[in-house]
């Protein structure tokens, strides 16, 4: 079930502002026999979507914590193993230049790829987590105050449309949101797959 048609379809079918004269033209509350239910729903997804944004970020901060880590264990082994005798079972395979390189120059050649694609994991994982500023239920007490006098059914066909421009403008930004998190998951795998060759290389190598 899509809410976001249903709403736009009901509320583009009857409109805010003549719905609201119809009742207030009528006064009568069973002019919208739905729209108890209806407000609810739509609060029940808007809590949703807070949820869903939660998990998000929490993948988010996993897969930076897991970069980081990555990055501090690659770092770590390098230099244990760049203390011990050097030994190669793969020169026949090594281009030409790499011989005469410094060690610490070949070395910082060989983590270059890993570095790059910490970054990027970086990059993305800050950017789907800071992509913030959702809109919840309105429920600024100074904005309820001057619903106090209204019919209750006029005040909650109002907050209806509201939330519902609300799940629209949330819906887009968890949807980027969750783009940003794959992509940065997909890089990940990357920097876990360079981690993995730059541990074969400086073991075998």
């Amino acid at each position: 079930m899509n809410i976001g048609k249903i709403i736009s379809k009901w509320l583009s079918h009857a409109g805010t502002q003549s719905v609201i004269s119809a009742i207030q033209d009528t006064d009568n509350a069973n002019s919208l026999p739905s729209l108890d239910f209806a407000f609810d729903l739509v609060k029940e997804r808007i809590d949703a979507q807070l949820t869903r944004i939660g998990e998000l970020d929490n993948k988010a901060n996993f897969i930076s914590g897991a970069a980081i880590g990555i990055l501090g264990i690659a770092l770590t082994i390098q230099a244990w193993i760049s203390s011990l005798p050097q030994h190669s079972y793969c020169t026949a395979f090594m281009p030409p230049f790499i011989h005469i390189l410094s060690p610490a120059l070949k070395h910082a050649i060989l983590i270059t790829p890993l570095i790059a694609t910490f970054i990027k994991v970086m990059l993305l994982s800050h950017s789907a987590y800071k992509l913030g500023e959702y809109k919840e239920v309105p429920a600024n007490p100074e904005e309820l105050y001057n619903y106090l006098e209204q019919d209750i059914v006029i005040t909650k066909i109002d907050v209806f449309n509201r939330m519902k421009e609300n799940f629209k403008t949330n819906e887009n930004k968890i949807e980027e949101k969750s783009i940003r998190v794959d992509r940065a998951f997909i890089w990940l795998n990357v920097e876990i797959a360079s981690f993995l060759l730059l541990f074969l290389y400086q073991a075998l190598c």
